[in-house]
């Protein structure tokens, strides 16, 4: 998870407490934000989340980093800016049964993936430039 924020003022995760942070509801960072006890609203989308980050409700958004990246560089009209490093790293993974011959030449395209630049190019399409 990392943050998008308006301004300078959003700069870590220790910059959070004690102002009004927006978290998608039903997501890891609401847990995070509640094991945490930061003050959240709850929003269904980004785009509403982004909406209150613009009109003040809120000071910042968290969520998982890929896709505040992406809302980032697809609207680049709404101004926001992704902040900090990753201050909650977790793993995604496909989920495939035991001894299914798919495994393997899926594990194949994928390392092949990242040896021949693939998963770069896709990155920079969806995400831009690295950060």
């Amino acid at each position: 998870m990392t943050t998008i924020s308006l301004t300078n003022q959003i700069n870590s995760v220790a910059d959070l407490a004690g102002r009004r942070v927006g978290v998608f509801t039903g997501s890891v960072a609401e847990k995070y934000a509640h094991d945490n006890r930061l003050n959240v609203s709850r929003y269904a989308h980004i785009s509403e989340a982004v909406k209150a980050l613009q009109e003040g409700e809120i000071h910042a958004v968290i969520a998982d980093g890929e896709v505040l990246e992406y809302y980032d560089h697809t609207h680049p009209e709404a101004k926001v800016k992704v902040v900090g490093p990753i201050f909650e790293p977790s793993k995604y993974g496909f989920g495939v049964y035991a001894h299914n011959p798919l495994i393997r030449p899926l594990n194949i395209e994928i390392i092949g993936a990242h040896e021949n630049g693939l998963i770069a190019s896709i990155r920079k399409k969806y995400f831009g430039e690295a950060q």
